[in-house]
């Protein structure tokens, strides 16, 4: 019969297109894989260079600023008393700077190792805050800015995080 004929047909064509078109599917979806498998590979290797550079950075920015530490504490103990109070100030921010950069370099060490083991811990805010204030003196005075702050709680977090927020 002529119509059942023409349904065997259109069915053996539906059937043909399905499997032409699983086939493109089933040939693109593993072209896709592939594609991705590189960029993941590529990407991981980019995070192990970046990890080795920070790590290899921050290693070569302590030693300088050890030296600066260690100057500074030794004009402090041998000098203080010969310097008038804005001098002894003076050396006081030097060292307080020079503290804060070797725990920013720590914190780079740290970021640049992210993923690999965050530690969550209680920071008090309220210091964090003021921290990142000082840091900011200069540029905040610049600008001519003013921030304010009051009773920031203490909280359960990542110090580098909550450090680079309130930065930003």
């Amino acid at each position: 019969n002529s119509e059942t004929a023409w349904m065997v047909v259109a069915n053996r064509l539906i059937s043909v297109a399905a499997i032409a078109l699983t086939t493109l599917l089933t040939v693109r979806q593993k072209k896709l894989t592939t594609l991705l498998a590189q960029q993941i590979t590529q990407l991981d290797t980019k995070t192990r260079e970046l990890q080795r550079y920070t790590s290899i950075a921050a290693h070569d920015l302590r030693e300088p600023v050890r030296n600066i530490q260690s100057l500074v504490d030794v004009l402090r103990k041998r000098y203080r008393t010969a310097l008038d109070k804005p001098g002894a100030q003076m050396l006081d921010l030097i060292h307080e700077g020079a503290q804060r950069m070797a725990h920013l370099i720590g914190d780079l060490l740290e970021y640049s190792r992210l993923g690999i083991a965050v530690e969550f811990k209680r920071i008090d805010l309220n210091t964090l805050v003021s921290d990142v204030l000082k840091d900011l003196d200069r540029t905040i005075k610049a600008s001519d800015a003013t921030v304010n702050f009051t009773d920031l709680p203490i909280v359960h977090g990542y110090e580098i995080g909550l450090r680079q927020l309130f930065q930003n």
